[in-house]
């Protein structure tokens, strides 16, 4: 009974440990969100480790958490100032056309309220998916919030999935002070871990994409190595035979100066 309970395939023995991994995952989450701007690089490297996946034995999570962290801080970092800049006045804005509301309610207000809130569900949809394609994809800022915005929108029904969950989570967390005290130490950690499920899906187009397009660069200076040794040993045996061939032609006049001195 102990050996099956302990064995690495048990399938109680796998959950346990992926619930401690997540445990892990979570308390390096909110370690490293502490001084606040740090938290678009480590929203990152979370993404990066749950969508890229780790090996529990070689305990490799830790490593590719900081590695991810190190490699994106200056991105991340940036797209995360931008990001709450941006939320800032967005939510102050809503503020204000909150207020007008109750006191305007002309077909123009309308109207920006309409075009208000379209731009308010683009900054969502960035916000949702410009951390995990940080993690997993290598661009430039401006192109990193572009494709953010076309994924979301593209594959909206998983977005909105993504966004049910934060829900869920959202609503237990602000009810509940046993629940925010769990979520410190495991609960971010399964939400996570729910919607890099999905973002999987939605990146698995791309990242065979990604990897094929790899593998034929890959292919081609393998073949373009060879092609220059197949062209520089042709050119050593020109060389050589050029080598041979003039050293014959020194013999040869060797032999001719010897034979008239002989004649002589």
């Amino acid at each position: 009974m102990k050996s099956v309970l302990f064995d690495l395939g048990n399938p109680v023995f796998k959950f346990l440990s992926t619930l401690l991994d997540l445990c892990i995952l979570n308390i390096l989450f909110v370690i490293t969100s502490l001084p606040i701007f740090t938290i678009g690089a480590a929203l990152t490297s979370v993404h990066y480790v749950m969508i890229t996946g780790w090996d529990t034995q070689n305990m490799r999570l830790f490593a590719m958490y900081f590695k991810s962290f190190k490699e994106n801080f200056k991105q991340s970092t940036i797209v995360w100032l931008l990001m709450v800049i941006i939320g800032a006045v967005f939510g102050y804005t809503g503020y204000l056309v909150y207020l007008q509301s109750k006191v305007d309610d002309s077909v123009l207000f309308m109207a920006f309220v309409v075009i208000f809130a379209i731009i308010c569900f683009a900054y969502l949809c960035v916000m949702t998916y410009v951390w995990p394609i940080i993690a997993k994809f290598e661009n430039d800022t401006k192109t990193t919030l572009k494709n953010a915005l076309i994924l979301a929108i593209s594959h909206l029904p998983s977005t909105l999935v993504v966004w049910f969950m934060f829900a869920i989570a959202a609503y237990f967390i602000a009810i509940n002070m046993l629940i925010r005290a769990f979520a410190l130490f495991i609960l971010l950690g399964v939400l996570f871990y729910f919607q890099t499920r999905v973002f999987r899906s939605v990146f698995a187009p791309y990242l065979e994409q990604e990897t094929k397009r790899t593998r034929d660069d890959s292919e081609d200076a393998t073949e373009e190595s060879d092609s220059e040794d197949a062209i520089q040993e042709d050119g050593e045996k020109t060389d050589s035979n050029e080598e041979v061939k003039e050293e014959q032609a020194k013999e040869e006049a060797a032999e001719e100066e010897e034979r008239e001195q002989d004649e002589d």
